[in-house]
Order: structure tokens, then C-alpha cells, then sequence
């Protein structure tokens, strides 16, 4: 598994330019399936409309990705002629052209039972997890627990007999989510007018059947009457929808989701005469999967994904935190396999991990980006050493390919980066301790480094307060 304390990162300049396939770890492709179409790089959201209908999930997901708050400038998008694990590294590999590393899927779980659908989906991990491994990439799978059959199949992925922790799978990441379609907030807009009002008159908004009310008086404003009705609405405990003052109209966004939401009625009265209250706007929710992998790939990459832990993780835009049970939430932990829940009042992702509990994603994308950049530094360094003619195979020249390691540790281990620890060294053999049979090829082999990933802290254990009481006078 690749989270231990010395690394092992292959750079070997022959193969390259075949491997790697990505220049950046902040790169990011959605699979769907569907007609064939060609991979293209989008910019925004009006972009992939005039190739993606908006009821279709290559949209949706586009929608969620770029409404995050921090995202990359740029998504690919990659159709896939079907959902077998074949044809989904069919159109990577036709994609290879375009840059992307994380990839992000719409997995369903398919079978009689829990224990068939974890098996179908082992396999399928297994088959994705061989080619991320050939190129260098990760996948990311979202799925569905909105049964509990579900979700003990996701247990069983990991812990079943020859499951994913077993296998020693490491570049696919499972995020599951309650993916059961839900409404995009509905949106109601009501707007009133004060002219003359008069006292002991009432604005009345009607939401289902309880009543929201605001006494007018001479005083009233359109602002009172609003921010009135905003602490009644806002107080009610079961009232399905949030007020908010916004120009003093009074929107009202619907909490609850599904088809509900656009089921509640919602009307307005006034028996002042010197007060006119209109619904002025009724928008109705959409039906649109949740879609957590994309939503956290884009968060992440929208910063630093290989800086910090990919757990802990709040305030994902569109996407509702799961109501889990504390068995459910340990269930997760145990596998491995990752959630986005509400505990202690915040919602935050759990667990940070790819296939299985000790192995983490940003441990991956640390070691990728030392990769990426030390054969990319390496590359340039024999194109450009000596003013172009390249670089002498002496021991000045093999210096200096251990000094362009150097550097790259050095920025992983900054204040900026923090992907590895204090005390990591390169070590270079001299020309004379090269065989003669390396030499005569202009090879330079036997160059290590050694460092160690700079691991977060998940969970703390067993703090003991003591309490101390002062002794009598």
C-alpha cells in the first residue's frame, strides 16, 4: 500500500512520455455514458449546455462541479459507450490527448443482494484500479446508499473475502451518498408595497396550511412587513420553508426535498388597505442527483489536493449531508469507504481514504506530484544543461540531476506544499561507481531519494481531563 513513511516513486525518464499521462494533479475529468461522443475540455457551465442537455447527468454533474466555491478553471468530460469497466477505460484512453488526472463516475450497484452487488463491484474496482496504476491517475466512484442493502454492500467491498483492503487497491475512491432524486430548493418570492397603511390591519402569507402574519400599523414599511413575516416563518419549527429578506421581498426557499417541495402551497393576503402583497415569483425544484465525488473533486482541486486530507471537509454547494447512524458512521470508517454527514452540529466529509481505512488519498497525489515534477525537472535539465548541447556524464553532471531532486523535496516539504516531511535526502552514485555497461548506454541508474509524506490527523483518541479542586482553606 502506498501510506508508509518511505515512499517509493518511480522516475524513470524512458517511459516517460508514455506513463504520464497528466501535467497537473489538479486535473479533472467526469465519465458518463451515452452516445458516442468526442472528450472535450469546458470552461463553464453554458458551454456544456450547447453539448449536454440539462436533464442529463454529464449537465448535472458539470452544474455541481462548477457551483462549488473553489473549482479548477477547466473540466473534461468523457462519454463512454456503456457502464462496464472496459468501455470506461476505452474513452480515458481515447481522451488521453486532453489533461486530466482525478476521474469522476456514477457507479450503480447492481445485483440480487448486498453480497452480489459488492462482488460485481470489486471487480469492477479491480479492473479501473490496473489501468489508473499504468497512467498515473485516480478514480473516483460515486454510489448510491439510499437502502440499507446498499449500504452493506459497501461494507462488503472492502471486507468481504478477497475485497478491496485485501487486494491492495489504491487509485479508486468510493464516496457514498442517499443519490435518491431530491428538488432544488424551490424558491418563492412575495413582494408588498406600503402606502398608506393603516393600524391593527394584518399581511398574511400562507404556507400549506398555518399562517405567517405581520401586523401593519401607520409606521409600517415594506422592509417591517418583510423582516415581520422572515421571524414568524423563521421560528416555526415545522414550516417547510426558510425566509430571507432580500430587497424587502420576502423569498422563501423550500427546505424539504423531492417532488414535496413543489407539492406545498403558497399564497398571500392583506386586509390593509394601504398594503399590497403579491407573489411576485414561484419557482418549482428540478429533479437532480447529488452528485459528492464531484462536488469534493472540485473543492479540492480548486486549491491544493495534495496539501491536507481530503477529510474534514465542509461546505459542499448543492449537496445534502447524509443522515447516518453512529454504527453507520463506524461502518464507513472501518471499510474505508467515504461519507459526507452531519456530526456535532457541522457537516464534513468522512473519511479521506481510498481502498481502505489506512490508505489515504492525498498520500497518492503527494507521491504523483513528486513524480510529475522530478521527471519533468529531470527532462528539462538534459534539454537545456550546457546551453542546449545537454548535460555532461561526469560527476558534475550527475550532481546536478541530484540537485533538481533536491529542489523538488525542497518545495514539497515548504510552508506552502507541506507534502512531506523535514530530514528527506537524495542520494547520487559517483561516474566511478557506475558499471561500465550503464555507461556505455549513457545511463544513470542507482539515484535514491528518501522522504517521508507529511500525514494529518483523522481522529484523536482517549483525552483525559482531569478535574482539579481546590483545596479548603
Amino acid at each position: 500500500m502506498a501510506n508508509k513513511l518511505n515512499q517509493i516513486v518511480r522516475v524513470n525518464t524512458v517511459k516517460a512520455t508514455s506513463s504520464v499521462l497528466t501535467t497537473s494533479v489538479n486535473t479533472v475529468a467526469i465519465v458518463v455514458t451515452g452516445a458516442a461522443k468526442a472528450a472535450k475540455e469546458y470552461s463553464d457551465l453554458d458551454s456544456v449546455f450547447a453539448d449536454f442537455a440539462k436533464t442529463t447527468v454529464a449537465y448535472k454533474m458539470a452544474q455541481t462541479f462548477f457551483s462549488q466555491s473553489t473549482h479548477p478553471e477547466k473540466l473534461v468530460i468523457i462519454t463512454a459507450v456503456s457502464g462496464s469497466a472496459a468501455d470506461i477505460i476505452d474513452a480515458v484512453e481515447s481522451a488521453s490527448s486532453l489533461d486530466f488526472y482525478h476521474i469522476v463516475y456514477q457507479y450503480t450497484l447492481v445485483g440480487a443482494n448486498a453480497s452480489d452487488k459488492a462482488s460485481a463491484a470489486i471487480a469492477f474496482v479491480k479492473a479501473l484500479d490496473v489501468k489508473a496504476n499504468e497512467v498515473f491517475k485516480m478514480f473516483r466512484l460515486e454510489i448510491d446508499i439510499s437502502s440499507a442493502e446498499n449500504k452493506e454492500a459497501a461494507s462488503l467491498m472492502y471486507k468481504q473475502a478477497g475485497g478491496l483492503t485485501e487486494s491492495g487497491t489504491e487509485r479508486v475512491d468510493v464516496w457514498a451518498h442517499d443519490m435518491v432524486e431530491t428538488a432544488i430548493k424551490r424558491v418563492v418570492e412575495i413582494t408588498p408595497v406600503v402606502t398608506t397603511a393603516e393600524g391593527s390591519k394584518k399581511v398574511t402569507v400562507t404556507i400549506g396550511s398555518s399562517d405567517y402574519e405581520a401586523d401593519t400599523t401607520t409606521g409600517s414599511t415594506d422592509k417591517s412587513v418583510v423582516d415581520d413575516i422572515v421571524t414568524e416563518i423563521n421560528a416555526a419549527a415545522g414550516c417547510p420553508f426558510k425566509a430571507a429578506n432580500s430587497d424587502n421581498k420576502l423569498v422563501l426557499t423550500a427546505k424539504v426535498g423531492g417532488l414535496a417541495a413543489n407539492d406545498v402551497t403558497v399564497s398571500v393576503a392583506s386586509t390593509d388597505s394601504g398594503v399590497t402583497a403579491t407573489k411576485t415569483g414561484d419557482v418549482a425544484g428540478e429533479l437532480s442527483n447529488e452528485h459528492l465525488g464531484v462536488a469534493i473533486t472540485a473543492q479540492r482541486c480548486g486549491v491544493d489536493p495534495a496539501r491536507g486530507t481530503w477529510a474534514h471537509k465542509k461546505a459542499l454547494v448543492g449537496i445534502t449531508p447524509d443522515n447516518l447512524t453512529a454504527s453507520e458512521v463506524a461502518a464507513a470508517k472501518d471499510a474505508g469507504y467515504n461519507i459526507y454527514t452531519t456530526i456535532a452540529g457541522e457537516a464534513r466529509t468522512f473519511m479521506g481514504t481510498t481502498c481502505g481505512p489506512t490508505s489515504f488519498i492525498d498520500t497518492i497525489v503527494k507521491c504523483d506530484w513528486i513524480k510529475f515534477n522530478t521527471e519533468s525537472e529531470i527532462y528539462r535539465l538534459l534539454g537545456d544543461a550546457n546551453v542546449g548541447y545537454g548535460l555532461t556524464y561526469d560527476d558534475t553532471g550527475i550532481q546536478a540531476i541530484g540537485a533538481v531532486i533536491s529542489k523538488i523535496l525542497t518545495t514539497a516539504a515548504d510552508a506552502t506544499h507541506q507534502y512531506i516531511m523535514e530530514g528527506y535526502t537524495v542520494n547520487v552514485p559517483t561516474y566511478a561507481s557506475i558499471a561500465q555497461a550503464q555507461k556505455d548506454r549513457r545511463n544513470v541508474p542507482n539515484i535514491v531519494g528518501n522522504y517521508s509524506v507529511m500525514d494529518y490527523v483523522h481522529t484523536v483518541l482517549n483525552v483525559t481531563l482531569n478535574i482539579v479542586y481546590p483545596a479548603a482553606e
